[in-house]
């Protein structure tokens, strides 16, 4: 000290640039010294051999001349080496499932001795990028114009809010965000997985086989039953008119899942669902938490499941024949496919309010599959992102189109808010498809005589072969997934009892109204102005 101040050598002695980097390095001499890189500073001992003589410049140290002046631990890079990225094989590790993940890792290992695919199909597919949930008609009809203005309504009505009630709804669609993720796990396909194709899936007649090893595995049928004539039948003649029949107009293949061709996704923590999730954002399907869907539907009582599969059972000898949906879309069952609802018309213009079931079968069952349907409904509200369902419910609001109603004494006492119909088969499996819906679907069975428990046995698997999954399904179980992503419900895993399988969609066809002498409204117009100038 000097009269009480700091000697020449104690102040700050240099600051300079370096040429090498963009950051200003510095020193600081001083009974602790420090030598910093931008504003990160390393604090550390004196240095006597910095105090010896006259500041030098500090260059960035190099392993042909190392630094005299700084010690090795005071060394300070201008920049960082980049952090070692994990391969590809390390985080399939960390995926697949662990003892604490809650998920299926029956099919980590032996990888070898899976189904090979031959050669003209073994290249894999990017399943990063899905395809939207979403299906809309594109063409200059009033009908494909709906569809289009209900799609971006929601993102219409959005852009013209205050930005105070913008906020609001982001803050609500980021708490439900948070509430999915600490519900719901993250599924991915391993390494090894075979991914099919669009191409491969659309040339071949793809079905899967769910039967354990106790049961015998799917055969080829030469003859397909698909749908009753339209010619009227004499019953009183000997000869009668047989159904007709059909040869399958592509390559049959049968997959059977527990051999290990898909990876087998599923969890016993009954608080915890499935989720698999697209990089561009959306997801291929949600299996909701069992203990939820249980809960919030009432099929975990046996008195539930009983009137239920009573109603499904009155709905299909209401029916006059199995539906035939089309060569695409095969339906293996020797019962009946039933779809009760709001049905679009295919001879005429126009939306049905209800198909002929509901003046066939009694009001109280009626009622029952809307009531059920209502429910399925509440437990996808509760477990689908927020902007999915702001999406549809403004198309409602906009389009007013049709879904499922019950009636009683001439009033709407129920009415469905998403979907418009319900299909049914018992004992069924499907080949491989896609489906013209306007959201995401829902898929769910039921065993006859069985109350839904936290830990039944799975019943059958709903398939994904372009992502290479199989989502195992037990009694209630409801899944929800997208139908533009090409999918199957496979057969059940053993034949001792019956299964009711059920689906809830809303076909695009309904949302349009199906009618182009119906002009479009003028917020319809708005709605659709704005989707061709930022969506189209």
């Amino acid at each position: 000290m000097f009269n009480g101040r700091l000697q020449p050598s104690h102040r700050l002695f240099h600051l300079t640039r370096s040429l090498r980097s963009k950051y200003i390095i510095y020193v600081v001499a001083s009974q602790s010294p420090a030598i910093g890189v931008g504003r990160r500073h390393v604090r550390t001992q004196p240095s006597p051999q910095i105090h010896q003589s006259y500041p030098q410049i500090i260059s960035e140290p190099s392993s042909a001349q190392p630094s005299a002046l700084i010690p090795k631990s005071m060394q300070v890079h201008a920049r960082r080496p980049p952090p070692k990225m994990k391969t590809k094989k390390e985080i399939a590790h960390r995926r697949i499932g662990t003892p604490n993940s809650g998920t299926s890792s029956r099919h980590a290992t032996n990888l070898e001795s899976r189904w090979i695919p031959p050669s003209s199909c073994a290249h894999k597919t990017s399943t990063n990028h899905g395809p939207p949930a979403h299906a809309i008609f594109k063409s200059k009809a009033n009908s494909s114009k709906r569809t289009c203005a209900g799609h971006v309504a929601h993102e219409f009505f959005h852009s013209h809010m205050s930005s105070k009630k913008r906020a609001k709804h982001r803050g609500r669609a980021n708490a439900k965000d948070r509430k999915l993720n600490e519900c719901l796990l993250n599924v991915s396909s391993p390494l090894g997985t075979h991914f099919w194709s669009r191409a491969e899936l659309d040339c071949t007649e793809l079905v899967f086989d769910g039967g354990d090893e106790h049961t015998a595995p799917l055969e080829c049928p030469s003859l397909i039953k698909t749908h009753r004539p339209k010619t009227k039948v004499n019953h009183s003649a000997q000869n009668t008119v047989k159904p007709k029949k059909i040869k399958p107009p592509k390559p049959w293949k049968s997959i059977r899942v527990s051999d290990g061709d898909l990876y087998i996704v599923d969890t016993k923590i009954s608080n915890k669902g499935l989720v698999f999730r697209y990089d561009n954002g959306g997801s291929a399907f949600t299996r909701v938490p069992r203990q939820a869907a249980l809960e919030m539907t009432g099929m975990n009582k046996l008195s539930t499941v009983t009137s239920h599969c009573h109603a499904l059972d009155l709905a299909e000898k209401a029916q006059r024949g199995s539906l035939f949906r089309s060569k695409n879309k095969v339906i293996y069952s020797t019962n009946k496919h039933v779809c009760p609802g709001a049905q679009a018309c295919r001879a005429e213009p126009g939306v049905r309010d209800n198909t002929y079931h509901k003046k066939t079968m009694p009001e109280p069952d009626w009622i029952n599959l809307v009531k059920t349907l209502c429910n399925v409904e509440k437990v996808v509200s509760s477990f689908v992102p927020t902007e999915d369902l702001r999406r549809v419910n403004m198309a409602k609001t906009v389009l007013d189109y049709k879904t499922m109603t019950a009636t009683k004494g001439g009033n709407i006492v129920l009415e469905s808010h998403i979907f418009n119909a319900i299909g049914y088969t018992k004992n069924v499996h499907v080949s491989c498809h896609t489906d013209v819906d306007f959201t995401q679907s829902v898929i769910t069975c039921y065993k006859k005589g069985h109350a839904c428990e936290c830990n039944d046995n799975v019943v059958a698997y709903f398939c994904f072969p372009r992502i290479g999954m199989a989502v195992a399904l037990r009694p209630g179980d409801i899944l929800v997934f997208n139908p533009r992503e090409y999918h199957s419900v496979s057969s059940r895993c053993t034949l001792d009892y019956d299964i009711y399988f059920t689906s809830m969609y809303l076909k695009s066809a309904v949302v349009s109204l199906n009618d182009n002498t119906i002009p479009l409204t003028s917020i319809q117009e708005k709605c659709f102005t704005y989707y061709e100038k930022n969506l189209n």
